[in-house]
């Protein structure tokens, strides 16, 4: 998970492959916390993500494809982000060049 541009700076000076893709889903809140309820305990989490998520709006708001899963399965998800990501999901912004 990226939260900061400082972070996804950090990565994409490291990844030598181009385009630069990224890919941030934002379901509603409710449906966030809903899903995080349901799952096995090992792999629930136990902080409010609301602060992440309004740091991520933040921070990169406007960087990739912003896709909003609420009304998918993981799969419906994950067939929609192969078959987009190409198109919605590359970075424009200048970002660091690999070292």
């Amino acid at each position: 998970m990226v939260e900061t541009r400082e972070e996804l700076d950090f990565i994409a000076g490291r990844l030598h492959a181009r385009p630069l893709m990224l890919v941030v889903l934002c379901p509603p809140l409710e449906v966030a916390r809903h899903r995080n309820v349901t799952r096995a305990v090992e792999t629930r989490v136990d902080y409010d993500v609301t602060p992440l998520a309004r740091n991520q709006r933040r921070e990169l708001g406007g960087l990739g494809w912003w896709l909003d899963s609420g009304d998918q399965t993981p799969e419906e998800t994950a067939d929609l982000i192969v078959a987009e990501a190409a198109r919605r999901a590359v970075v424009h912004r200048a970002l660091p060049s690999p070292r």
